[in-house]
């Protein structure tokens, strides 16, 4: 025997599955600079931006820096999904380095940005 599905059931099964997708959205973070490369005691600002949090998340990040030289601040926000710090650069260089920024979302820890 062939169970009856009626069109009503079906639709009834796609909207669940659609609901149930929206629910598990994935967040992600972005990251914007206002310089990629600094002289000696130059500064940049940094916005993160944090989307796919649902209603009542965190759109919060946490900033880190590796290595550790120049100064990265606190940080502020968010404010509608933005946060924004500011990296200083040492005032002495001795020589070109590379330094990795990150902000890593507080609602999901593994959505994070370099």
């Amino acid at each position: 025997m062939r169970p009856i599905v009626s069109s009503s059931t079906l639709l009834r099964l796609l909207l669940l599955c659609l609901a149930a997708g929206s629910l598990h959205a994935q967040v992600t973070v972005t990251l914007s600079t206002s310089s990629n490369s600094l002289t000696p005691g130059q500064s940049a600002t940094l916005k993160a931006l944090v989307a796919g949090v649902p209603t009542g998340g965190n759109f919060g990040v946490a900033w880190s820096y590796s290595p550790q030289v120049g100064t990265l601040g606190a940080g502020s926000g968010p404010t509608g999904g933005t946060s924004t710090n500011t990296y200083a650069a040492p005032a002495s260089i001795t020589s070109q380095q590379t330094v990795t920024i990150t902000a890593t979302s507080q609602q999901d820890p593994t959505a994070s940005v370099s």
